[in-house]
């Protein structure tokens, strides 16, 4: 799986959070319970996957923090995206942001 069809399912899962390190199933936040879905996330994937996000100007920065914090809009959601540096290797704590919901005025 990449990184969008991941989301799309932690989407469909109802998931808060999805978090990903190499070596490891990929794993979502529901209501509150962590649950694995999946193979391991292979450690060249998930690096590229980062690369790909951050982008060539930024990546300097992230080597040097270890950490690098955006926000995206992938599979029509809403995501805050955090990319670290773990014992693992590159990482992912991807928070997805429900739609916010306007109510109407009486």
């Amino acid at each position: 799986m990449n990184l969008r069809e991941l989301i799309a399912l932690a989407k469909g899962e109802g998931a808060s959070d999805l978090h990903l390190e190499p070596s490891l199933a990929p794993v979502l936040r529901v209501r509150g319970s962590l649950r694995s879905v999946g193979g391991a996330a292979l450690a060249p994937a998930v690096l590229e996957w980062a690369r790909e996000m951050i982008g060539p100007d930024h990546w300097p920065e992230f080597v040097e923090r270890r950490s690098f914090d955006l926000s995206r809009s992938i599979e029509g959601l809403r995501c805050r995206i955090n990319i670290l540096q773990s014992s693992r290797g590159v990482g992912f704590a991807i928070r997805l942001l429900q739609p916010f919901s306007r109510r109407s005025k009486a």
